[in-house]
């Protein structure tokens, strides 16, 4: 049986946002139900996907205009693929597949190079050609542990408005993403319905906390978190939830992670994606006390792969080829040459076969720098020549940890 795949009408946004919803096993309330505002917004209509079995929608995916760092600075556009859901009475009828393959087409058509997503299952996505390259970081300790030290450079962390964050917090967005791999782009829209508060959305916690930190040049951090009351045997055992934190400076992240280990009746602090990169451990007074685990988060599909290798840039200065495979375009698969270094690269098609080979999934794990193509190598995902394995991953690696800070 075939099924219809095609971007939806005007009229059709609630009742996708529904199924959508639905399938990961929640429903949206009479208020989420009569605002389509939010989506109109930041989802651009022809750039969804939706599943029909005759009149009935059974399956969705979206895809936000989005830009990534990478590499040496650059920011390349980026399919957001999201959204992705089929209803139960219809998988393992192709019907995902279908949907994927259309928006994957429709991006490459665009001349996007990457396409980027959250795995909600880590089983599915590799076969679509998507990687895991970056990870997140969740870090949990109890604020006696932190014992920060007051620190002698000049700034300031302070309570801010919603008005006033829309205002200051790009501006430490923007210095952040200049330098970390992985970091996407936020337009005004995005800010705005990132720091949108409803209560439905809160968890049984508090409204969104908003702090800045201001060092003699500006805004050089922000942080925002909500708090759960808790208390044991009259004791104060409440946490803070920290959503996200950006500094530009070392002083802004030692201050603002002073703030949040030092809120009265608040003991418990957790961060549930910080970079890997995160130093915080090696300042607190008592490491062992800090808890952290690493989990996947953003996951890469190169479209384009001369564009896509020639956008970043690589730590040393070298030439390698190499022979992937593309599970779904055959046009993809082949064999490359690349060169590159800290200032420039160049890659092209070749006609012989490359000296190490690879599927398209592990070259979007390479992409961003967060992984070793040793590494890689030892687990079977690169094959070759190992001379040619250590060339590409003294290329590829990078000295910044990628870092996504939102899911989409």
């Amino acid at each position: 049986m075939t099924y219809e795949i095609r971007p939806i009408l005007e009229t059709e946004i609630g009742v996708f946002r529904a199924e959508m919803v639905a399938t990961f096993g929640g429903d949206l309330t009479a208020e989420e139900r009569a605002d389509d505002e939010r989506f109109r917004q930041l989802m651009p209509l022809e750039r969804t996907r939706a599943a029909f079995d005759g009149d009935q929608l059974v399956g969705t995916l979206g895809d936000f205009p989005l830009e990534v760092t990478v590499p040496g600075g650059g920011f390349v556009p980026m399919a957001g693929t999201t959204m992705i859901a089929v209803r139960p009475s219809h998988t393992r009828r192709g019907i995902l597949t279908a949907m994927m393959s259309s928006h994957l087409e429709a991006a490459r058509d665009e001349g996007r190079p990457l396409a980027g997503l959250w795995a909600s299952e880590s089983s599915i996505y590799g076969r679509f050609g998507f990687g895991p390259a970056t990870d997140r970081l969740t870090i949990e300790l109890p604020a006696s542990a932190a014992a920060l030290p007051e620190d002698d450079q000049a700034g300031s962390v302070r309570q801010t408005t919603v008005e006033e964050a829309l205002e200051l917090f790009p501006l430490v967005h923007e210095e952040v993403r200049k330098t970390t791999p992985g970091v996407l782009s936020r337009s005004p829209a995005t800010w705005k319905w990132r720091l949108h508060d409803p209560e439905s959305r809160r968890e049984g916690m508090s409204a969104r906390r908003l702090v800045l930190y201001e060092g003699a040049s500006g805004p050089e951090g922000f942080a925002t978190y909500r708090l759960k009351e808790e208390w044991h045997d009259s004791l104060p055992k409440g946490k803070v939830d920290v959503a996200e934190l950006q500094a530009v400076t070392p002083a802004a992240h030692r201050a603002l992670w002073r703030y949040l280990t030092s809120i009265d009746l608040f003991p418990r602090v957790k961060y549930w994606n910080a970079p890997v990169g995160d130093g915080l451990r090696w300042q607190v007074a008592a490491a062992r006390l800090l808890r952290q685990e690493i989990m996947d988060a953003l996951w890469v599909r190169v479209l384009d792969v001369p564009a896509a290798l020639e956008a970043r840039r690589y730590s040393v200065t070298g030439t390698m080829t190499f022979t992937i495979d593309d599970p779904l375009f055959p046009d993809i698969s082949g064999s490359y040459r690349l060169s590159g270094g800290p200032d420039t690269a160049r890659c092209s098609r070749i006609e012989d076969v490359g000296h190490i080979e690879m599927d398209l999934a592990t070259l979007g794990m390479l992409y961003l720098g967060g992984r070793s193509a040793a590494v890689l190598a030892g687990a079977g995902r690169i094959r070759g020549e190992a001379d040619v394995i250590a060339v590409a991953d003294a290329m590829f690696s990078w000295h910044k940890a990628p870092w996504c800070p939102e899911v989409f």
